[in-house]
């Protein structure tokens, strides 16, 4: 019986993960953004210890190299969403190589000419397919996801824009892909 309460459990739990999904996105048009002032120290350093937490049962080194040590205003929860988002489906890949030397890493750094905080999501594994690369940030895209809505991608590119930023994938095949998120940097002089 408990077998098949967890299965019950897990399988309803992905049922309103899904809802949820689907619910954000068609909202999406008009995202309301709860933005906060945080010392962008201590958002990488919870996420990084979350996805440590969680990608440490897979045997994936997840590491950081933050070279940003200002504050920064931003929806925290979306924001944190997002690069949540790309380290799963990174992480999902990184299983599926099977590789004992899996890494995530996510590097941070402001770049003064265009006043924007850079966030490259790396992983090592096999690329994003080709098939797919085109329209990955497309509504109901997905490759080798068994669970995953297709909407993953299309909700996180949302988000970035909404804050006024940009998206972009670099992969290749059997070397891994890299995720880079531009943030603008509001200058508090400027406000």
């Amino acid at each position: 019986r408990q077998e098949y309460l967890s299965e019950i459990i897990s399988e309803s739990n992905r049922m309103v993960s899904f809802a949820n999904d689907i619910l954000e996105y068609s909202t999406s048009d008009n995202i309301s953004l709860f933005i906060s002032k945080i010392s962008f120290d201590d958002f990488i350093e919870d996420l990084s210890k979350t996805l440590q937490n969680h990608f440490e049962k897979f045997n994936i080194s997840v590491i950081v190299k933050n070279e940003f040590h200002e504050l920064i205003s931003f929806d925290i929860e979306r924001m944190r969403r997002v690069i949540i988002n790309i380290a799963t489906n990174a992480k999902n890949a990184l299983i599926n190589k099977g590789s004992n030397d899996s890494t995530f890493t996510i590097e941070s750094k402001f770049d003064t000419e265009s006043n924007q905080l850079i966030i490259n999501c790396i992983d090592n594994g096999p690329g994003v397919h080709e098939s797919i690369q085109a329209t990955l940030f497309e509504p109901f895209v997905t490759y080798g996801a068994h669970n995953g809505s297709g909407l993953g991608m299309a909700i996180v590119k949302k988000i970035v824009e909404t804050h006024s930023g940009s998206i972009q994938l670099h992969t290749k095949i059997n070397e891994g892909t890299t995720f880079s998120i531009s943030i603008p940097v509001i200058n508090e002089e400027t406000i």
